[in-house]
């Protein structure tokens, strides 16, 4: 028999579309410094020696 813990358990997790910034002129992109994939981002634009980024088109950017 499943108890009601066991049945919290198993609610479906909804997941935050996957980080996407694009690469920009330097101090021409918008940010979103509270974003908890910020630092993924700005390690992938340091790795890949962009000028700059931005989260404008991100599906977790939000104004």
């Amino acid at each position: 028999m499943v108890n009601a813990q066991q049945k919290k358990s198993r609610q479906p997790v909804t997941k935050k579309p996957a980080p996407n910034p694009v690469k920009c002129k330097e101090g021409k992109g918008v940010r979103n410094f509270d974003c908890p994939y910020y630092d993924d981002c700005l390690d992938k634009a340091a790795r890949a020696m962009w000028p700059g980024f931005t989260c404008a088109e991100c599906e977790n950017y939000v104004e």
